[in-house]
């Protein structure tokens, strides 16, 4: 989907309130990301590398897309584009084996113990 929604920006330079030159660049990096997607999907030892780069750039998207919204007024169904993005990131961290999460269960270790690496 996100290959899809990046092809024409960078083919025919068209993306919704860019000019030509940046809506390539937009095209580029959106389907720079789809291939990353795909790549993480085929080979799922590697999507670990690539969670901390998504991760920065879908939450610099969202503070982009929250000044667009309550800034310049602009629709948030139009932003609405943007949940590829964190769709793809969250399935991105889901496949590289959720890092960070340990579930809801009730554990008797300390915290710190629990975060330990070597454990």
């Amino acid at each position: 989907v996100m290959f899809a929604q990046s092809v024409p920006a960078l083919i025919l330079g068209n993306s919704d309130g860019a000019d030509e030159h940046m809506a390539r660049h937009i095209g580029a990096f959106g389907v720079a990301l789809a291939i990353g997607f795909a790549f993480s999907a085929w080979k799922p030892h590697r999507a670990f590398g690539l969670l901390p780069f998504t991760a920065a750039l879908v939450g610099t998207t969202l503070v982009s897309l929250g000044a667009d919204v309550f800034g310049s007024g602009r629709n948030p169904l139009a932003e609405s584009v943007h949940m590829t993005e964190l769709i793809g990131l969250t399935l991105l961290w889901m496949i590289s084996g959720s890092p960070g999460w340990r579930g809801w269960r009730k554990t008797s270790q300390p915290r710190l113990a629990r975060l330990d690496p070597i454990q």
